[in-house]
């Protein structure tokens, strides 16, 4: 399931170039994805681990989130690229503190009223998006049969074979599979091995989301001085002290998981901005900056 988003990403980047209709698919994707985790909720679902298995490889084909990054570039444009950062700590605040919420929820009143609120905090995205969001950037113009945004699949391949973009991709990805792989199997290690109450699982997410609020907020300061190299190997160096911390925890000593999640908030938001920074690059370098949705989405 981690490897799928990946793809489906790229694949609806792509149809929103293509189409050149960020807002709708981000919509119609989000919609879809939202309805389907919903189903989670029904009996006939959660009790048979085959159709839990389908709802979740079903859901993660319709993810689209790089679409709202890629947006989000494009209004700041090339030279305010490295503001991308405080618009997207928002983000951060909101994942800390409903995890918190959430834990603390299920603690007290079991997992399923966290369906309604994923219910209507999604919905309410999906309006607040439709109704606030414009159709289209304003750095993104485009006239149909123009060959100055006219670009191929090819173009997008051959981008991404040059050597040190390619060196960059293998990067992200080492990366990328190494933070999903701890997020998706974090809580149940905390809950099954270090016996933890889901209130301290939101309570990790909290806290490593603080730390990433200032290294946004800072970014432009930050990699002034570190560089896009001197970032990603301090994302990488965190990232590693964190996992090999993760093994020396005990039942007794499960609450310094709050401390070594302080790392991951380091890592996430320093891997975060150098991608989104050294996209915002790549996008033109592509024919007309065709790619502005799909790249920033790998």
């Amino acid at each position: 399931c981690a490897v799928i988003p990946t793809m489906s990403m790229v694949a609806w980047g792509i149809v929103a170039d293509r189409f050149h209709s960020q807002k709708r698919v981000w919509l119609i994707t989000k919609v879809v994805s939202t309805s389907v985790l919903l189903t989670l909720a029904l009996p006939w679902v959660y009790s048979s681990f085959l159709r839990i298995l389908g709802v979740s490889v079903v859901a993660q084909l319709f993810v689209s989130s790089g679409i709202l990054d890629a947006f989000t570039l494009d209004l700041l444009g090339q030279e305010n690229k490295i503001m991308y950062g405080r618009y997207r700590l928002y983000s951060s605040v909101s994942w800390g503190i409903g995890s918190i919420i959430m834990g603390w929820m299920t603690d007290h009143y079991g997992f399923e009223p966290n369906f309604i609120m994923f219910a209507l905090l999604g919905f309410l995205m999906v309006a607040l998006v439709g109704t606030k969001v414009p159709d289209t950037s304003h750095n993104h113009t485009h006239t149909i049969g123009s060959d100055t945004t006219d670009g191929s699949i090819i173009e997008l391949v051959m981008l991404a074979l040059r050597p040190r973009v390619f060196i960059f991709l293998l990067e992200v990805i080492v990366m990328g599979a190494g933070m999903a792989t701890v997020e998706r199997l974090l809580f149940l290690y905390l809950i099954n091995d270090l016996e933890a109450s889901t209130l301290l699982c939101g309570l990790s997410v909290g806290i490593n989301v603080l730390f990433e609020l200032p290294i946004f907020w800072y970014a432009s300061k930050i990699m002034a001085v570190l560089g896009h190299d001197g970032m990603f190997i301090l994302a990488m160096t965190c990232f590693v002290v964190r996992v090999y911390g993760y093994t020396l925890l005990e039942p007794s000593t499960k609450w310094f998981i709050l401390l070594l999640e302080v790392m991951h908030g380091v890592t996430f938001a320093c891997f975060w901005v150098v991608s989104t920074d050294i996209s915002k690059v790549l996008v033109h370098q592509t024919q007309g900056a065709m790619w502005r949705t799909a790249i920033p989405s790998s």
